[in-house]
Protein backbone atom coordinates (compact mmCIF):
# COMPACT_ATOMS: atom_id res chain seq x y z
CA UNK A 1 0.00 0.00 0.00
CA UNK A 2 1.31 3.49 -1.01
CA UNK A 3 1.86 5.95 1.47
CA UNK A 4 -0.97 8.22 -0.07
CA UNK A 5 -3.82 5.49 -0.41
CA UNK A 6 -2.94 4.86 3.54
CA UNK A 7 -3.08 8.28 4.81
CA UNK A 8 -5.99 8.81 2.87
CA UNK A 9 -7.92 5.51 3.91
CA UNK A 10 -6.61 6.69 7.64
CA UNK A 11 -8.33 10.15 7.17
CA UNK A 12 -11.59 8.93 6.19
CA UNK A 13 -11.78 6.71 8.84
CA UNK A 14 -10.67 9.45 11.71
CA UNK A 15 -13.17 11.72 10.25
CA UNK A 16 -15.99 9.24 10.34
CA UNK A 17 -14.90 8.56 13.95
CA UNK A 18 -15.06 12.31 14.63
CA UNK A 19 -18.63 12.91 12.63
CA UNK A 20 -20.31 9.92 14.74
CA UNK A 21 -18.80 11.44 18.14
CA UNK A 22 -20.10 14.96 17.06
CA UNK A 23 -23.60 13.60 16.18
CA UNK A 24 -23.73 11.88 19.64
CA UNK A 25 -22.55 15.49 21.64
CA UNK A 26 -25.64 17.34 19.46
CA UNK A 27 -27.71 15.08 20.10
CA UNK A 28 -26.95 13.80 23.75
CA UNK A 29 -27.58 10.50 23.05
CA UNK A 30 -27.39 8.52 25.73
CA UNK A 31 -24.46 5.66 25.88
CA UNK A 32 -24.21 2.61 28.74
CA UNK A 33 -21.50 0.52 28.49
CA UNK A 34 -21.69 -2.47 30.99
CA UNK A 35 -23.78 0.03 33.29
CA UNK A 36 -21.66 2.98 32.90
CA UNK A 37 -23.28 5.75 32.00
CA UNK A 38 -20.72 7.59 29.33
CA UNK A 39 -20.49 11.51 30.27
CA UNK A 40 -20.64 13.66 27.29
CA UNK A 41 -17.06 15.11 28.12
CA UNK A 42 -15.93 11.92 26.85
CA UNK A 43 -17.33 11.94 23.13
CA UNK A 44 -15.96 15.63 23.56
CA UNK A 45 -12.45 14.55 24.25
CA UNK A 46 -12.83 11.79 21.40
CA UNK A 47 -14.19 14.34 18.64
CA UNK A 48 -10.98 16.46 19.16
CA UNK A 49 -8.44 13.76 19.21
CA UNK A 50 -10.04 12.12 15.39
CA UNK A 51 -10.84 15.44 14.07
CA UNK A 52 -6.51 16.28 14.69
CA UNK A 53 -5.76 12.88 13.39
CA UNK A 54 -8.32 12.92 10.23
CA UNK A 55 -6.80 16.72 9.33
CA UNK A 56 -2.97 15.40 9.81
CA UNK A 57 -3.84 12.55 8.12
CA UNK A 58 -5.21 14.56 4.87
CA UNK A 59 -2.57 16.97 5.28
CA UNK A 60 -0.12 14.31 4.98
CA UNK A 61 -1.92 12.26 2.12
CA UNK A 62 -1.62 15.66 0.24
CA UNK A 63 2.43 15.90 0.66
CA UNK A 64 2.91 12.48 -0.15
CA UNK A 65 1.50 12.99 -4.20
Amino acid sequence: MKAHTFFTFASAVFSIVAIVHLLRIITGFDLIIANWSVPIWVNTVAFIIAAILGYFGLKLSRKTR
